[in-house]
């Protein structure tokens, strides 16, 4: 039987810190482009202020859970993350907080009071 050596093991504590430094930069976001038609963003704005072209949504993702705590996972297959229109959403400019739903038919003109 060979001993892994921690150099190889990459949820050996000594290389989580690397690992998850790699793993934000590649899940990094790419920013959007105002010209870009096909973005899921498009017309989505905040209910409250009207900012639009970034939020935050609580999304689920798979983790490999550790003693030392969790990463997110590599496994394949199980690298997205996911969310509904029930999912709570945050607009970064003024902090309002709603379903992913109302940011999206915000901009929509049939929903605008």
């Amino acid at each position: 039987m060979s001993k892994k050596r921690a150099a190889d093991d990459l949820r050996h504590p000594a290389n989580l810190a690397e690992h998850n430094r790699a793993d934000v930069e590649a899940h990094r976001p790419v920013p959007l482009s105002s010209a870009d038609e096909d973005s899921w963003l498009q017309g989505a704005k905040c209910p409250k202020c009207g900012h639009h072209g970034r939020f935050r949504v609580v999304a689920s993702i798979w983790v490999d859970l550790t003693d030392d705590g969790s990463v997110p996972s590599d496994a394949p297959g199980r690298g997205d993350h996911e969310w509904d229109d029930d999912a709570t959403t945050e607009c970064p400019k003024c902090d309002h907080m709603a379903p992913w739903a109302a940011f999206r038919t915000a901009g929509s003109s049939k929903h605008q009071t």
